[in-house]
């Protein structure tokens, strides 16, 4: 496993989502933000899990898809852990138990794990159907 092409993989997903969930909490278009920024994440973790485990495989890696499905999340968890609960969450009144014990914080990382995988599989049939008999 090329470690420091995950970091920076899981790095891109997690900076585009803060992007965007940044984007949806502050956004006028209802009065739960929260769950408006939830539900936008929800939606853009597919093609951002499926980018990252793409620009990760680009260089050819034969790396497992749960290894990096994990490697990717654990990043993710870290940089939450020391950038988006102190910066982001605690000045609005949260704290790292509403954070990381949020049902939603969890479909997330789910979503992103089995993004990972699928894409990992999809890589996979790629290059079994080019394999010529």
């Amino acid at each position: 496993m090329n470690f420091s092409r995950a970091i920076r993989s899981s790095a891109y997903v997690w900076e585009i989502g803060i992007i965007l969930f940044t984007i949806a909490i502050h956004s006028p278009l209802g009065e739960n933000t929260e769950l408006i920024a939830n539900l936008t994440l929800n939606i853009a973790i597919i093609p951002l899990a499926w980018f990252g485990a793409r620009h990760y495989y680009r260089k050819g890696n034969d790396t497992p898809g749960y290894q990096l499905a994990l490697v990717m999340l654990a990043m993710t968890i870290f940089l939450d852990a020391t950038i988006t609960v102190p910066i982001l969450i605690m000045p609005y009144g949260g704290n790292y138990t509403t954070f990381f014990g949020s049902f939603g914080f969890w479909i997330i990382a789910l979503e992103y794990v089995a993004t990972v995988l699928i894409y990992d599989a999809y890589k996979q049939r790629q290059s079994l159907s080019t394999i010529k008999f």
